[in-house]
């Protein structure tokens, strides 16, 4: 690994552009997910591995956004209008899962 790439992995980067939508994107899309996982799966280790699994997979690709090439915009839609046109679980109201073929 080139020292310059080490210098870039452990260097705070101050978000820039439209960054901080996309973090945020991020996280409201993990969140929906987690709270799916959380709804449709038992309480066992499985369930916890998943929910850590993708706790890191966000922090992963944040860090994608923070670290790599920092385009003006990316044409992403803002995290309100992402949850107004997907599934979103609501935490105070039960669901149920359902198998669906595909």
């Amino acid at each position: 690994m080139q020292e310059s790439e080490i210098e870039n992995l452990f260097t705070h980067h101050p978000p820039q552009g439209d960054q901080p939508m996309r973090y945020e994107l991020i996280r409201a899309t993990a969140k929906n997910f987690a709270q799916v996982i959380d709804k449709c799966c038992p309480d066992c280790s499985d369930k916890s591995a998943a929910i850590r699994k993708l706790r890191e997979a966000m922090m992963t690709a944040n860090a994608a956004i923070a670290c790599g090439p920092h385009p003006d915009s990316i044409g992403l839609p803002t995290p309100q209008a992402y949850e107004k046109q997907h599934y979103v679980v609501q935490a105070d109201k039960p669901q149920q899962c359902e198998r669906r073929q595909f």
